[in-house]
């Protein structure tokens, strides 16, 4: 929380306003969630983007809702060099490292604002099927009735861990990945990629109860145990599939 409040003071310090756009392009990391969190506290507009965008759509979300600054990684530095856009202030998610700016070094001074449920929180760009990506904005009042409706479901237990392998540029773990589990006071776990291996090691040594993730990914999980039992013999399947 100290820390969403010190960033949140920075981004005000470098003339961030309320409603203000701020694109987050990274991976998952605790980086991401204090920074996203930190915009939103501080007024802005977070508009979480896939580290894999097309550099037409990047080209276009950034002339739709003229960033006051983007938050990534320096290892995306040079695909901003290549756009043919004008790209505002970049700041870096990295703790420490030799090129550019940092969000971590924003001079924290300050008053942040009284903010109300009708604020724009979040704007999600989604292709659909078919079309450029659209910009589909949250609210705050969007986001806390929907964490407030799931916490009355008693969906989750006060010792469940959560695993949250999707990217958080989707609105499903961005809400149930990201302020479910916050709101819920559990922890999130991470894995270091989104692979089999990282996310089965993540399950192990998180001693996760819960996983966040589509169809597709429970359907991986649930294959790579049947073929781990698979090798054990045919009995050891039998026996799997009756329990």
């Amino acid at each position: 929380r100290e820390q969403i409040r010190q960033t949140a003071l920075g981004l005000r310090q470098i003339g961030l306003e309320r409603g203000d756009a701020v694109i987050l392009w990274d991976d998952n990391s605790a980086e991401w969630i204090i920074a996203c969190l930190a915009v939103i506290r501080a007024g802005g507009r977070i508009v979480p983007l896939d580290v894999q965008v097309d550099r037409t759509s990047l080209e276009r979300i950034i002339g739709n809702c003229t960033p006051h600054c983007i938050l990534t990684g320096a290892r995306r530095l040079e695909r901003l060099d290549e756009l043919s856009c004008d790209t505002p202030r970049v700041l870096l998610l990295e703790r420490d490292g030799e090129v550019g700016e940092r969000l971590w070094d924003l001079s924290a001074e300050g008053e942040l604002p009284e903010l109300a449920e009708e604020d724009e929180a979040a704007l999600f760009y989604t292709s659909g099927t078919t079309g450029p990506p659209k910009g589909v904005p949250l609210t705050h009042g969007n986001l806390i009735f929907q964490v407030n409706r799931i916490l009355r479901t008693g969906l989750t237990r006060a010792d469940d861990r959560l695993l949250l392998p999707p990217p958080l540029h989707h609105v499903y773990p961005f809400v149930m990945g990201m302020l479910l589990p916050l709101a819920a006071q559990i922890p999130v776990i991470l894995p270091q990629a989104v692979t089999g291996p990282q996310i089965l090691r993540a399950l192990q040594e998180g001693r996760a109860t819960v996983v966040c993730g589509v169809p597709r990914l429970h359907r991986a999980l649930h294959d790579t145990i049947l073929e781990r039992l698979a090798e054990r013999g045919a009995p050891v399947v039998r026996l799997f599939r009756q329990l």
